[in-house]
């Protein structure tokens, strides 16, 4: 493993230089929010959280100079070598779980919805994983660094995994624009089964779909069933690529290597990394050999294939993984010039590449899109946001600065360990690292600006994999210097700190209360929609789901015939593409009234430039809402899930 520097003095520095910051956050967040509450800062119970927040900073302060200067080092190398009685010991271990128990309550219990703001959150967690921490050192003995990372880091697991089980419910409608439009994408490779029609499958994402289509294997799961199969794949391949990683670094300790198993799975999921994405990652973590050149080639044309079904800017990603793997670890020195230390990687490129291009032709034809190849390129036609870079509405960091954060500490890394050690390896080694760091980075930020995009950073996905194995690979020492025995430099304490702290503080969003809803409404609402349908049946009319079309997969709306134009998905995508054909299609069919009812999402005409995704929102109205209202008028809304139900415009009006 990479040397570190495991000083007790440089940890309490770098925790007070944190807490500092997030406290003086906290305050100036609070106060305000407690004057707009009605409460009096002063003369309350909330006094003494402002009075935490000060004591922090100047304390804090006050201490982190006396730390810097040399003082109570005596204290601390005695509490990091001290032997603890047993009781202490036990009594410690029922501590470690206690915090988090103490952080929930205090979250939802007496925060709430008084002071729901992040830092306070954030202040409160951080002083608990402090306490957790020191229990945890006294109970196992270990370094108080690596307990309060193991704080952090299996913290920061649970609230991921919580966050993403959440969203296994039995609710009857979508929970958000397009969560149930993935299962009805994903259940086109069953289309004659499930609609009695042979269909063409997804020209979106199409790996993540095949993924989604596992559970129409077995007839009739309900809804409930394949949330839980995607929040599965969520955990199972994140979790799976992140082990891939720990265990090909050969950490000399297995308590290290689930750390960093578990920094791996809370750091992918900041972009997020898509769980499709994760296969290719798999692929080459599990098949690259740098010995077995050709193995690794198969390996590279197998991802590839799987890159060349999902997005077109994956498409070099298994061939860039495969190569920074092998820059890492094959010195130049075994080689006898530069084309016989490049042959392989060069292959591996230009076989990978091609390999997801020729996917990506198979598959057009496969999934019957030959008629409409061109919807496959509709991300090359979309407006670009460059506002999205920076702060904005729809993203508070921003791309760019939300990106920066979230790599600095590996980054840093990076830094410490190459930094005065160049000649450890041959230029072309770092050469070709950066290069593909930086295409993937300025790539990246280019896609974060389409339009749809930018109110994450998961555009970034493929540059923060890339960053992850390189960075892994330093702190393991795993990067092959030229001349065995060399050293690379030293980590610092407050870099492992930090690289535990980002993900885990990104991870607290995920803290919330379990998913809920009324019950008694949402029934309500579907048997009314039920009622609408069967009326519309009887008559022998049409019912055009672009929402909701779940509904039909589930039999949650019996006797519906699919009308597999316009989802919602591919509508907004033909909308932000500018795809007039397909529009124009549309709006001849709701000229017609071909439809007896539309389901759809409440529709608004009211331009905003004020509110996240304002320029998504507009081009739906300008585009999708207000021709369809001016041919059809509201008859329906189902109050629990926002669904409204449409019927054609019986008279007056023209349309454009």
């Amino acid at each position: 493993m990479q040397r570190t520097q495991n000083s007790p003095r440089a940890f309490w520095i770098t925790f007070l230089v944190i807490s500092m910051p997030v406290s003086g956050l906290a305050f100036y967040q609070a106060l305000p929010q407690l004057i707009a509450e009605g409460i009096d800062p002063w003369r309350s119970k909330w006094t003494v959280a402002l009075l935490a927040f000060s004591i922090n900073i100047f304390i804090g302060g006050f201490v982190t100079w006396g730390l810097v200067h040399g003082y109570y080092k005596d204290w601390l190398t005695r509490f990091e070598i001290a032997s603890f009685p047993r009781w202490m010991r036990v009594a410690s271990a029922v501590i470690v779980p206690s915090t988090l128990a103490v952080f929930c309550f205090t979250r939802f219990k007496i925060l709430g919805a008084v002071l729901p703001q992040f830092f306070p959150t954030l202040w409160i967690f951080l002083w608990l994983s402090l306490i957790s921490a020191l229990a945890l050192k006294i109970a196992s003995g270990a370094a108080l660094t690596e307990s309060f990372v193991a704080t952090l880091l299996v913290q920061g697991l649970l609230f991921r995994i919580w966050g993403i089980l959440n969203g296994v419910t039995d609710f009857p409608f979508t929970i958000e624009y397009s969560e149930t439009s993935r299962y009805y994408y994903g259940s086109l490779i069953f289309s004659k089964s499930l609609y009695g029609l042979d269909l063409p499958l997804s020209t979106l994402h199409p790996s993540r779909y095949l993924l989604q289509a596992i559970p129409f294997i077995i007839p009739d799961l309900p809804l409930w069933a394949h949330r839980l199969w995607q929040a599965l794949l969520w955990i199972v391949l994140t979790g799976l690529s992140s082990w891939l990683l720990a265990r090909r670094m050969r950490f000399p300790e297995k308590s290290i290597t689930a750390l960093v198993a578990a920094w791996g799975f809370i750091y992918f999921l900041q972009g997020v990394v898509y769980y499709h994405l994760q296969v290719c990652v798999i692929i080459i973590l599990f098949g690259f050999s740098s010995k077995y050149t050709w193995r690794t080639l198969l390996v590279v044309i197998l991802a590839s294939f799987w890159a060349g079904i999902s997005r077109v800017n994956w498409f070099p990603v298994p061939a860039m993984l495969a190569i920074a793997l092998y820059l890492l670890n094959e010195p130049f020195s075994t080689s006898k010039g530069l084309w016989q230390y490049l042959k392989h990687p060069v292959l591996w490129a230009v076989i990978g590449i091609f390999a997801a291009f020729l996917s990506q032709v198979l598959y057009v034809f496969w999934s019957g899109n030959s008629n409409n190849a061109s919807d496959f390129s509709s991300s090359f036609t979309s407006d670009l946001i460059w506002s999205r870079l920076l702060p904005n509405v729809t993203y508070s960091l921003g791309v760019l600065p939300g990106i920066l954060i979230v790599s600095a500490p590996l980054f840093m890394v990076l830094l410490y360990a190459i930094h005065g050690h160049r000649m450890n390896w041959h230029f072309i080694r770092p050469l070709g690292i950066f290069a593909m760091l930086s295409i993937l980075f300025i790539g990246g930020l280019v896609v974060s600006t389409k339009i749809g995009g930018g109110a994450d950073i998961h555009n970034m996905d493929a540059f923060m994999v890339l960053l992850a194995i390189v960075a892994v690979g330093f702190l393991a020492g795993q990067v092959m210097p030229e001349k065995a025995g060399s050293l690379w430099g030293y980590i610092p304490v407050w870099v492992l700190v930090l690289a535990a702290f980002i993900p885990t503080v990104f991870s607290l969003q995920n803290v919330q209360l379990r998913f809920a809803y009324d019950r008694i409404q949402a029934k309500k609402d579907l048997t009314a929609l039920q009622k609408v349908i069967a009326d519309v049946h009887d008559q022998g009319g049409e019912v055009l789901f672009i929402s909701d079309r779940h509904l039909l997969i589930f039999q949650m709306v019996p006797d519906v015939e699919l009308i597999p134009d316009y989802e919602v998905v591919t509508l907004m995508e033909m909308a932000m593409s500018g795809n007039q054909v397909y529009l124009d299609k549309f709006y001849k069919d709701l000229a017609s009234h071909r439809f007896m009812a539309i389901i759809t999402r409440t529709q608004r005409v009211v331009k905003k430039t004020d509110e996240p995704f304002s320029e998504e929102n507009n081009v739906w109205i300008d585009t999708i809402s207000r021709p369809l209202l001016c041919y059809y008028q509201r008859d329906l809304t189902l109050e629990s899930s926002n669904t409204l139900v449409l019927v054609p415009v019986q008279a007056g009006g023209s349309c454009p």
